[in-house]
């Protein structure tokens, strides 16, 4: 009796494979049915191919109805039949199989971080997918040093967050940006980009305060918001000056250190860097000390 239940089960097993291969919706449905009675079963649970079989099974199903989920059970159901698949010491071909499904669910993950910020510019879920990314990759391959990859996607955070920040001004939507600044600056301090960007935010914000002095601001709150201007002006400069001093024909460095210093109203340095800027062939407006960058 025993016998004729194990070959029913590797009956099932071989049929689960068939509809596989077909590669059409409703077989694979059909092969969902097969391989979960497979997996179940005490005669075949314990054999790594039924579990392999089953990441492939689901993976078609994946595809098709969950890949752009963040949260995916389906995902999930996938990740761990192959790590029953890998406990139960899997031959050459499944694991090689079993890996490289590993590493494309990883990319998913790296893929659906572009998408949310890129199509609807959500940092918090687009954060989450890309952390779930390093981390499925990292098991797979625990060496792997991506400090260059984080650079290159907080770079991205930052350029998606300006551009709504040129939209709406929104102190949020800044801070975001600036955060991702941060984390870049934290990998590689001399950063130009970051030194940059963030030096720009700064001077934006100083900008937008000079303008509300005109209309917004109540009489006793004047000088502290003055105050605010420098603090930013001055932070600006420090970062900005980070750029200039490792490349001192930096155009934008330089362009920027001239409204910056016009903002402080530091005679001397606002006209030597004109003169720089002139030198640089760079057109600067020297009439509206409030003009945001």
């Amino acid at each position: 009796m025993t016998g004729a239940r194990l070959g029913a089960q590797i009956e099932s097993l071989a049929r689960a494979q068939t509809l596989l291969n077909t590669k059409q919706p409703d077989k694979i449905d059909q092969a969902v049915l097969a391989i979960d009675s497979v997996t179940k079963h005490k005669d075949t649970k314990g054999d790594f191919v039924s579990w392999t079989t089953r990441a492939a099974i689901y993976y078609e199903v994946y595809k098709r109805a969950d890949r752009y989920r963040l949260n995916s059970p389906i995902r999930d159901t996938i990740i761990s039949s192959i790590h029953q698949s890998e406990r139960l010491k899997p031959d050459s071909t499944s694991m090689i199989y079993n890996q490289k499904l590993l590493v494309t669910l990883a990319q998913g993950y790296y893929n659906m971080n572009i998408r949310f910020l890129q199509d609807s510019g959500n940092a918090e879920k687009s954060l989450i997918a890309y952390n779930r990314y390093k981390t499925m990759y990292k098991g797979i391959f625990p060496k792997t040093d991506f400090r260059a990859k984080d650079i290159e996607y907080y770079l991205a955070v930052s350029t998606v967050y300006n551009d709504k920040y040129a939209k709406d001004s929104s102190e949020k939507t800044i801070q975001v940006s600036k955060e991702a600044y941060v984390k870049v600056l934290e990998i590689d301090p001399n950063n130009r980009s970051a030194n940059l960007g963030i030096g720009l935010l700064n001077y934006n914000e100083a900008t937008v305060l000079i303008r509300k002095l005109e209309y917004e601001v109540e009489l006793d709150q004047i000088e502290v918001v003055q105050d605010n201007v420098v603090k930013l002006a001055k932070e600006s400069e420090q970062y900005i000056l980070k750029v200039y001093n490792a490349n001192k024909s930096d155009a934008k460095a330089v362009e920027a250190l001239y409204y910056v210093y016009r903002m402080l109203m530091d005679k001397v340095k606002f006209e030597d860097f004109k003169k720089k800027c002139s030198e640089l062939g760079i057109t600067v407006n020297d009439e509206t000390a409030s003009q945001q960058k």
